[in-house]
């Protein structure tokens, strides 16, 4: 923009990017003004877009960002993102802010530095990487994972039972579903 007509507007209190103020004789220049401040406009926007995180509202992005911040008095984000195996401590940041998605080779070794059951922590990156649809398909196909904690059960259940295989009755289902505080269906 001209410097002297941008200084005599100024002098003159006038406000270039409200046509209203802008004399006739510099019309122009507040087009011009009007076209420099949409461009950047649309450089912040494009600035925005590149800052977006496009895996933020997974269920993986705050399942990990929850970890992370469960273990903070055992372990840094440092630490973690070295027993996950990444060089770069930011890579769990991207990860539980949402701007990078857990690659499901790292899923081993993520489940070990939070210290949470693997086949959960697949369920989730699965989720993440192929969408919820798809991820429900593969799961229907191949079975629902079974956690560590619910091998636990399973595994109470066959010692009290003296590996009888015990029927699902609606008794021991009621049973159980009073130990979770929920009502029977």
């Amino acid at each position: 923009m001209n410097k002297k007509i941008f200084a005599a507007n100024r002098n003159a209190s006038f406000r270039l990017h409200t046509p209203e103020f802008v004399p006739a004789a510099h019309s122009h220049t507040a087009l011009r003004y009007k076209v420099s401040e949409k461009r950047k406009c649309c450089v912040a926007n494009e600035r925005k877009e590149m800052r977006k995180r496009p895996y933020e509202n997974t269920r993986l992005a705050k399942y990990v960002e929850r970890r992370v911040l469960e273990l903070k008095p055992k372990k840094s984000q440092l630490e973690i993102a070295s027993e996950a195996g990444y060089p770069n401590p930011n890579m769990v940041s991207m990860i539980k802010n949402g701007a990078s998605k857990l690659a499901l080779d790292r899923v081993p070794n993520m489940a070990r530095a939070l210290e949470c059951d693997p086949a959960y922590l697949m369920q989730l990156a699965l989720e993440q990487a192929i969408g919820r649809t798809a991820s429900e398909a593969v799961i229907e196909v191949f079975g629902e994972p079974v956690t560590q904690n619910e091998r636990g059960w399973l595994l109470e259940i066959r010692q009290a039972s003296n590996k009888t295989d015990p029927r699902l009755t609606s008794r021991s289902e009621a049973a159980v579903r009073a130990i979770f505080g929920k009502h029977v269906r």
